[in-house]
């Protein structure tokens, strides 16, 4: 038995330690899976390094046929997609479990397929394949889902992958049979409203959709055309294809997920067994990692991320398990966890991680005011001072400048007759800043002699061919905001 002195000294010590601990850390996540096949969902807790251990009990029950599953930004409630026409809704205790809401399933359409929750857990929408619309929810304070006014919204041919942008002001969903994406704004009080136009072309019986965090890009997998659309996602939220407009992939692209960065993509292929991994460049577009692709278990379907972004989840239809992998420091390639695959249950497809800390994830930047790229100069210089003054808006900007300037050189007195002296000016690139103009100064090619052919060239012209003496300054830009291109006149003096 420790003495009293010893014990009081021990408590001072502890509530010491407490007082000069820094916050606690965010609660671990943990991951669900639902069964579409044995009609339940697995629920797992990600311990050290990520890797699934099952929760006990292992499975709690949900509708018939589950197939997509969404937990809410605050960590307290999930919701899964059942073929049967319903959605089955849990409370999360603090520890991950899952337990059913009462009541423990709302109506939906027909052949539910997709689910996703708005990033301020206000509102949630799910597709129904069979009806071709979606249904919208508001999220009470408990959790517990009632139907928005009105209660779906039309979709396209069978609708089955939903996501939204990370500021919640834009959803899109995509259409297997329609092969395009029903795109809405979002209300303030969550409600779905077409935009114009209401949808943009996808590749071949598109499936899962993932938006990049900036909120800038999109990606969508297509299943039957073996490839990836990619998109931006314009200020007014309206997709627009990229250039490329889709890059290759494995046979039956499936399930599509972004990482935390937004520095890297990752596919299923339902048909070759694999996972597709794409870096993703500065402006959203995805190009092959390598390795192009990583094992995975019998046609893998969803797939998901840690918080963090260090661990990879693929749910596998055809072995019914859990594929797990690593993901790499710096270039973000895969490598399987040990052990690679984890049990679930019976035809496992949709899978969702709970996040780390509650509450939804901060607003993504705005993004950067489009590039306005401006020329000005007077209306008239002489060759050896030539300068023109180059802005780009509310942005910085690379610019190149290059041109050429002309001289008509009399044939006698016919005008009509005149044959024009051409300089080249020399290329120039020049760093502004946003909100700045900068001057810069332009010199010919052999400047020297081509300033003095040009000022010899006006002494001899007639006052007709002086006043077709001109050069023109072009200019391209780019920068965050885009690119512009640009061009300036001045007429040349002596």
């Amino acid at each position: 038995m420790t003495p009293l002195p010893a014990l009081a000294a021990l408590t001072a010590a502890v509530l010491v330690a407490l007082l000069t601990l820094p916050a606690l850390a965010p609660a671990a996540p943990d991951a669900y899976v639902a069964n579409s096949g044995s009609d339940n969902v697995s629920q797992y807790t990600l311990g050290a390094g990520g890797t699934l251990s099952a929760k006990s009990p292992a499975t709690v029950s949900a509708g018939g046929a589950p197939r997509a599953v969404a937990v809410s930004p605050n960590r307290k409630s999930a919701y899964v997609a059942n073929a049967d026409a319903r959605v089955s809704q849990y409370d999360v205790a603090a520890d991950g479990r899952l337990s059913p809401k009462s009541p423990a399933t709302v109506p939906a359409g027909n052949t539910p397929a997709g689910i996703a929750m708005s990033p301020d857990g206000k509102s949630a929408y799910v597709t129904n394949s069979s009806d071709g619309d979606v249904s919208q929810y508001d999220v009470a304070a408990d959790g517990r889902l009632t139907p928005k006014s009105p209660a779906t919204v039309a979709a396209g041919s069978s609708p089955r992958g939903i996501a939204m942008t990370p500021d919640g002001t834009s959803a899109y969903v995509t259409n297997f049979f329609s092969a395009d994406i029903t795109q809405y704004d979002v209300a303030a009080d969550g409600r779905l409203t077409l935009k114009t136009p209401a949808t943009q072309a996808a590749g071949d019986n598109p499936l899962g959709i993932a938006a990049r965090p900036d909120g800038r890009s999109t990606y969508v997998a297509n299943s039957g055309s073996a490839n990836v659309s990619q998109y931006d996602i314009e200020l007014d939220g309206t997709l627009t294809a990229k250039t490329p407009a889709t890059v290759g992939a494995d046979l039956g692209p499936t399930g599509i997920t972004v990482s935390p960065d937004g520095d890297s993509a990752y596919l299923t292929n339902r048909l070759s067994g694999n996972v597709t991994q794409y870096d993703i460049a500065a402006g959203g577009e995805l190009s092959v990692k390598f390795p192009a692709t990583i094992a995975a278990g019998a046609e893998p379907a969803a797939i998901a991320m840690s918080p963090d972004g260090s661990s990879v989840y693929v749910t596998n239809l055809g072995s019914d398990n859990v594929s797990q992998y690593d993901v790499a420091l710096g270039g973000g390639t895969l490598s399987p966890k040990s052990p690679a695959t984890v049990g679930a249950g019976s035809d496992p497809f949709g899978i969702a991680v709970r996040p780390d800390t509650a509450g939804p994830p901060p607003a993504p930047p705005p993004p950067p005011p489009p590039l306005e790229l401006t020329l000005d100069a007077k209306s008239k210089q002489k060759a050896k001072k030539l300068q023109v003054d180059v802005a780009c808006g509310g942005v910085d900007c690379s610019v190149e400048l290059a041109g050429k300037g002309k001289v008509p050189k009399a044939s006698g007195a016919a005008v009509a007759a005149a044959k024009a002296k051409k300089f080249k000016l020399k290329p120039k690139g020049v760093e502004v800043a946003a909100g700045a103009t900068d001057t810069v100064r332009l010199k010919f090619k052999k400047n020297k002699k081509a300033v003095k052919k040009i000022a010899r060239l006006l002494k001899q012209g007639t006052k007709t061919t002086r006043k077709r003496a001109k050069a023109v300054v072009k200019a391209t830009a780019t920068g965050a905001g885009g690119s512009d291109a640009a061009k300036q006149k001045v007429k040349l003096k002596r």
